[in-house]
């Protein structure tokens, strides 16, 4: 494989790539092919041996060296799974780090989210195929023997290719829960605001229930047509205590729903979409559902479902959270 050898592991060969194979790929890393950029670092397209790759940069400032690349790079590249975003390489040298990835044709989730002309592709079975792709990339990783938990699920960090297919990415917070463990404590929180579990703002624990908590808040984006920090400096309301005060009110959740999508004989499996998020997004982290149960609510419409109770932030730390979106 040009411009690349082999590190041998137990199970998997990991490709190194050398730093000039990646300059060469990217055109030294040009603003031309600039695909997108986030804390952790900027995204450039390349091609490597004929074929179309994504190509990671990260920040300085965002590893310590070739034990953090040797960490990520464990931790992604055994993982085999239509909806995770593949790891096909790394490269550390000359003060650089860098991961490279399967390239993503369309982009991400946010991208649709939030331009109304690519939102209007998005017809409900579409979506409806989305959610279930990040349930079932969620559960895979969620049920290895020793759990992997996102810790940033949110629309940026949701690719969608050619066939609007959905696969998760940017595993850079990313953390192993041991088997015998339900959740582990973190000093610095990390994610997004706005997407914040309530426990890890709390409590600074995150567990597989925090990833439920944004793949909850991920659902009901799909369903609005927007994102959450969007929504909110529009209508000055959190999303998703809209769509709950419309639930416990017994109101119509048509509101709620994206008005460029046709709905109308799929209301009932767009409400129990919705029913399925509020669970997800709960307050108390123990009345989330996994995501083994979450991919059977999605799949078989027969299985009942408990009401939801109070979502998270609703009281206390509203103010908080809501200045910490703009």
């Amino acid at each position: 494989m040009g411009g690349a050898f082999c590190v041998p592991s137990s199970e998997h060969q990991t490709f190194q790539y050398r730093l000039r194979a990646l300059r060469r790929a990217t055109n030294n890393f040009s603003d031309n092919n600039k695909l997108g950029s986030g804390g952790s670092g900027v995204v450039y397209k390349g091609e490597l041996d004929g074929s179309i790759v994504a190509v990671k940069k990260l920040n300085r400032g965002a590893v310590k060296g070739l034990s953090d690349i040797a960490k990520e790079v464990s931790l992604l590249h055994p993982l085999e799974h239509d909806n995770i975003a593949k790891l096909l390489g790394f490269c550390c040298e000359s003060g650089e780090s860098l991961l490279v990835y399967e390239y993503i044709q369309n982009g991400n989730l946010r991208g649709y989210l939030t331009d109304k002309s690519k939102r209007t592709e998005l017809t409900w079975e579409k979506r409806f195929n989305i959610i279930k792709g990040i349930a079932e990339g969620l559960s895979y990783i969620h049920g290895l023997r020793s759990s992997i938990i996102h810790r940033d699920l949110k629309p940026e960090n949701v690719l969608v290719d050619e066939n609007l297919e959905a696969k998760i990415a940017d595993f850079g917070l990313s953390k192993i829960l041991d088997e015998r463990r339900t959740h582990n404590t973190t000093r610095n929180g990390g994610g997004t605001p706005g997407y914040y579990a309530p426990e890890l703002w709390s409590l600074r624990q995150y567990s597989p229930k925090s990833d439920v908590y944004n793949f909850g808040l991920l659902i009901l984006e799909i369903i609005a047509g927007c994102t959450i920090p969007q929504y909110s400096s529009e209508n000055n309301k959190l999303l998703q205590h809209v769509v709950w005060q419309q639930w416990k009110n017994n109101g119509t959740l048509i509101d709620v729903i994206d008005k460029s999508m046709s709905h109308e004989h799929l209301q009932d499996q767009i409400e129990r979409c919705i029913h399925i998020g509020l669970l997800c997004i709960q307050d108390n982290h123990r009345k989330r559902p996994v995501m083994k149960d979450v991919l059977r609510w999605l799949t078989d419409n027969s299985i009942q479902m408990d009401a939801p109770g109070l979502p998270g932030y609703l009281e206390g730390t509203l103010l908080i959270l809501v200045l910490a979106l703009q």
